[in-house]
């Protein structure tokens, strides 16, 4: 074989190999941003209670933490499976509460009975008790500035109604601006 096509060979095959390296690298990367994106909204979305899953695990399990994890159920969609794992007592069976969350939506979907039973039961907690008010109300000088750090989402368990984050709360101030 002619050693200019062998050489030529080589660098295709070479940066080939390159390409589909960086492309499965920068995919998980992605992926693994997905998967610690579902697992916040589900730690942290609150219904219109203004309750979490986690308060729902934790009135159901007192004293006993939930193990994290996700796995990536369709990266085109953005669609994750996150799983909260209890051991309800120490001789007791793991119980595993599924969530597929969507990340564009953001929505919490149930992943199997475990998990639907956890999002009927946050619908159902008492409201969460109302945040001390202290002093007078912080002015920002954006009207929206607030507005996008809140989480939002919704969780949708089949045959019960959905269960949606609340809107942020602002203050508004009691003279208008200049």
């Amino acid at each position: 074989m002619n050693p200019v096509k062998l050489s030529r060979y080589l660098v295709v095959v070479t940066m080939t190999l390159l390409a589909f390296v960086a492309i499965v690298v920068l995919q998980s990367k992605f992926d693994g941003a997905d998967q610690k994106a579902a697992v916040n909204i589900v730690q942290s979305t609150p219904s219109k209670n203004g309750r979490t899953i986690v308060d729902v695990l934790d009135a159901r399990h007192p004293g006993r933490p939930a193990t994290w994890s996700a796995a990536t159920e369709s990266a085109c969609f953005q669609h994750e499976r996150v799983r909260a794992s209890v051991l309800p007592t120490p001789t007791g069976e793991l119980i595993a509460y599924d969530f597929v969350v969507d990340i564009n939506g953001p929505s919490i979907h149930p992943g199997n009975p475990e998990g639907e039973e956890i999002l009927r039961a946050l619908a159902e907690l008492p409201p969460a008790p109302a945040a001390p008010v202290s002093g007078s109300p912080t002015v920002s000088g954006s009207p929206s500035a607030s507005a996008s750090a809140a989480p939002s989402g919704s969780a949708v368990p089949s045959g019960s109604p959905p269960v949606t984050a609340s809107p942020p709360v602002t203050a508004s101030p009691s003279a208008p601006a200049p």
